[in-house]
C-alpha cells in the first residue's frame, strides 16, 4: 500500500514537472497562444492540489504507524493514547461505562503526563481559542503563544503522533482548521486539565486565567 502511494505520488511530481516544462516552451515561442497558458496553469494548480493532499495523507498514515510502532515497543509501564484498544477518544462515552471514575482519571493523567510542557501549552490554546473564536488556524496559536507557526506545527505534529484529541480539518481545500475532538471536549474537562498544567510547573500559575 505504502509503495503504490510513493508511485502514485512520483507520478504527479512528473506531471507536474512535464506540465511545468511545457509552459516554459510556450511561453518562449514567439506566437504564445494565451489560451494555452491559462489552461496550462488551471492544470498545474490541480496537480498541485491533488498532490498537497496526498502528502498530507501520506504524512498522517505514518505519524500513525510510528505511533503503533512506539507504543508496541520499549515503553512498558508507559500507556500512549493509541496503545488503549477500548479506550480511544473516539469512543468515550463507552469508556466512561465500562471504566470506574479512578481508573479512567489515572489514564487521563498518564496521557497527558506524556506531553512536554509547550506541548500541554499548545493543546490548551487550542481548547480555548476554539471556544473563544471557534475556528483556530495555527497564525492563531503562533499568535497567542508568541511563537513561530514552524513551531507551532511541530508541537500539533507532535500531539497527534501521541494520540492527543486534536483534528485537523482543512476548509475550502486550502485552510488549515484546528480543533478538540468532540468527544473529549463533551467531557468538559479543560479546567481540570488546566490544573494538572499548572500543578507539573508551578511557575506557569499566573497564566491560569487564560483557561478559565
Amino acid at each position: 500500500m505504502e509503495e503504490s502511494l510513493n508511485s502514485f505520488i512520483d507520478g504527479i511530481k512528473k506531471s507536474f514537472l512535464k506540465v511545468k516544462a511545457h509552459i516554459s516552451m510556450v511561453e518562449s515561442e514567439s506566437k504564445t497562444n494565451r489560451a494555452d497558458i491559462l489552461k496550462l496553469n488551471e492544470k498545474m494548480s490541480e496537480i498541485a492540489l491533488k498532490l498537497d493532499k496526498l502528502l498530507e495523507i501520506k504524512e498522517n498514515k505514518s505519524e500513525i504507524t510510528s505511533s503503533n510502532d512506539s507504543t508496541s515497543t520499549g515503553n512498558k509501564g508507559v500507556l500512549g493514547i493509541h496503545s488503549f484498544n477500548s479506550y480511544s477518544f473516539n469512543s468515550y462515552s463507552q469508556t466512561m461505562h465500562s471504566k470506574n471514575l479512578s481508573d479512567f482519571s489515572k489514564d487521563l493523567q498518564e496521557l497527558f503526563g506524556s506531553l512536554t510542557s509547550q506541548e500541554f501549552l499548545v493543546f490548551l490554546t487550542i481548547f480555548q481559542l476554539e471556544d473563544d473564536t471557534n475556528n483556530v488556524r495555527y497564525t492563531d496559536i503562533s499568535n497567542k503563544l508568541n511563537l513561530s507557526e514552524g513551531c507551532i506545527r511541530t508541537y500539533i505534529a507532535s500531539l497527534i503522533k501521541k494520540g492527543a484529541p486534536v483534528q485537523k480539518t482543512r476548509l475550502n481545500n486550502r485552510l488549515i482548521i484546528l480543533s478538540i475532538k468532540k468527544e473529549f471536549r463533551d467531557l468538559n474537562l479543560k479546567q481540570k486539565l488546566a490544573n494538572m498544567y499548572y500543578s507539573l510547573d508551578p511557575e506557569q500559575a499566573r497564566l491560569s486565567d487564560k483557561f478559565k
